[in-house]
């Protein structure tokens, strides 16, 4: 089962910049960009959908790292 592993931040960061690149791929070099239109559909993708291969296999997840962080921030925020 996938278990998401990114952030929403990440996740909007991810499908941003894929975009982009399939965007460089079609409009601006028509050709030799199957590549780089991949990395962007890749890159997209795992964004929508919110879990990382790379990160599943490393152990890593920016959720639980955004949510310490946030964490940490609210702990340390004095309250009135």
């Amino acid at each position: 089962m996938m278990t998401p592993n990114q952030c929403a931040v990440e996740r909007l960061a991810r499908v941003a910049i894929g975009i982009g690149f399939v965007y460089i791929a079609v409009a601006v070099t028509p050709g030799a960009s199957a590549l780089v239109a991949f990395i962007g559909i890749i890159t997209s993708m795992t964004g929508v959908v919110g879990w990382c291969p790379v990160y599943d296999q490393l152990g890593v997840s920016s959720e639980a790292a955004f949510a310490n962080f946030l964490e940490r921030r609210r702990q340390a925020t004095p309250r009135e």
